[in-house]
């Protein structure tokens, strides 16, 4: 099995966020391989600095455009042309930007080649009267409340975490999941879309297609700003949010300073921003 990740760098403080993701990758990945970073077109937004894409270059990246394939104004939709671009290898990979890899890493365990690997949300965001109005409009029987949130444990539907997703190349998923969402937001009775249309969308398409999933467990999306970081059951991939989380962690701030020692450029580009949170982190002032 081999793999392709890829991952959303858009200028500002996302770019330094995707900086570290992608060292923390050439850092610990031992597999079949390749990483991409996703620089949306859109030329109202902030482009990253060359020094940056230069850096993801040594890290390996290959950068490519993708555009905003739901709304200008929405900018979780990059993350959909993200996975629609072609590979030769098994799985497409995307990762959140502020996601970081945090031990060796050597594929996602599967059974059966499944089409589709995601972890189940944190917490259940919406209503049971806001599901039924959402399965009713595509036509679903009633919600089954059959799942439970990972983290405060709420009896919701199939409900995914769409911060680390892991599609089969042939899959038609990304497609139908980009043709939901679209649809659902075009559509003024669907209430309290934002910001998990994507979400809410990717559960109506695994639902709707009746496509075989398989569920990760948290140590492929570890939510850090919900649980505190325990290095003894050692996360694959961190979800840390804001780096004000990876400071609150002795461990994953010294496994950040191994990282910036191993690639110095990393810390070099990190010393000539201005979150002050990146700096102490790296030890860089």
């Amino acid at each position: 099995m081999s793999f392709s990740f890829r991952f959303v760098c858009q200028g500002g403080d996302l770019e330094y966020k995707a900086a570290v993701l992608a060292a923390s990758l050439k850092y610990h990945l031992r597999c079949h391989y390749e990483l991409i970073a996703c620089v949306p077109s859109d030329t109202s937004l902030m482009r990253p600095k060359p020094a940056t894409l230069e850096f993801l270059q040594k890290m390996g990246c290959k950068i490519r455009s993708i555009e905003n394939l739901i709304s200008r104004d929405y900018l979780i939709g990059h993350k959909f042309d993200c996975l629609r671009l072609p590979t030769d290898y098994s799985y497409k990979v995307f990762l959140d930007s502020d996601i970081l890899c945090t031990q060796l890493f050597t594929g996602f365990f599967t059974e059966g080649n499944p089409p589709f690997l995601a972890k189940l949300e944190d917490w259940n965001h919406h209503s049971p009267e806001e599901w039924s109005i959402l399965y009713a409009y595509f036509k679903l029987d009633a919600p089954v409340f059959s799942f439970r949130s990972t983290v405060l444990k709420e009896s919701m539907p199939l409900y995914f975490n769409a911060g680390v997703l892991c599609v089969q190349r042939e899959s038609a998923i990304v497609d139908e999941w980009l043709e939901v969402a679209v649809d659902m937001e075009e559509n003024l009775e669907i209430p309290r879309k934002r910001p998990n249309l994507d979400q809410l969308a990717l559960a109506i398409t695994i639902r709707k297609e009746d496509h075989r999933f398989q569920l990760l467990s948290e140590r492929y999306n570890y939510p850090a700003e919900l649980r505190s970081f325990d290095p003894v059951a050692m996360p694959f991939f961190c979800h840390y949010h804001n780096p004000l989380m990876i400071l609150a962690s002795k461990h994953l701030t010294d496994l950040c300073r191994k990282i910036g020692n191993a690639y110095p450029s990393l810390k070099s580009l990190l010393q000539d921003q201005n979150n002050n949170d990146w700096k102490l982190i790296f030890d860089v002032f």
